[in-house]
């Protein structure tokens, strides 16, 4: 339900309001003069005045810059994906897991990089043999029959090399 001019919280001027939300609680509720976000198709930066918006938002760091009066101090906090929601001067962030970066253990982080990087890779199928594009030289990399060797003519009646239903004739196919 939207909320009437009455009940909307009062942002200063040149300001935006700045919430980060989880379903465990709310991370943050700050003022500054920009935010940017990182959208799963790019960097978004919402500034006061920002036309109304609604985004999926990536992985990556929330830069919350100029907190305070006066202030061009940034404040960082990472989201693992969710939704971004800019109305009115206020930037609401929600998303399922978000992380204020002083509370990050630097030498922890570097740990479970390292073993990501030596794990190895397992798919959903661990005994299928390999098939497909991640298949060895020389292996058949298409689904479906064959393709036809010769060149056939085309138009309408004659053979045609099209696999998928087309218009050259009864029975033909394109790939």
């Amino acid at each position: 339900m939207a909320k009437s001019d009455s009940q909307r919280v009062a942002v200063p001027s040149g300001m935006v309001r700045c919430v980060v939300v989880t379903p465990e609680s709310t991370l943050l509720d700050t003022t500054a003069r920009q935010v940017s976000l990182p959208l799963f198709d790019g960097q978004a930066g919402i500034a006061p005045g920002h036309s109304p918006l609604i985004g999926r938002l990536g992985s990556g760091a929330v830069r919350i810059t100029g907190e305070g009066a006066g202030s061009d101090s940034v404040r960082r906090v990472f989201v693992d994906g969710g939704f971004v929601e800019v109305n009115h001067d206020v930037v609401t962030v929600i998303t399922q897991r978000a992380v204020p970066a002083e509370a990050i253990d630097g030498a922890q982080a570097r740990g479970e990089l390292e073993s990501i990087r030596t794990s190895r890779a397992v798919g959903d199928h661990r005994e299928a043999p390999p098939s497909g594009l991640l298949a060895g030289p020389g292996t058949d990399r298409r689904a479906g029959p064959p393709l036809k060797t010769r060149p056939q003519p085309n138009g309408p009646g004659a053979g045609c090399a099209i696999r998928a239903p087309c218009r050259c004739g009864p029975g033909r196919q394109i790939w």
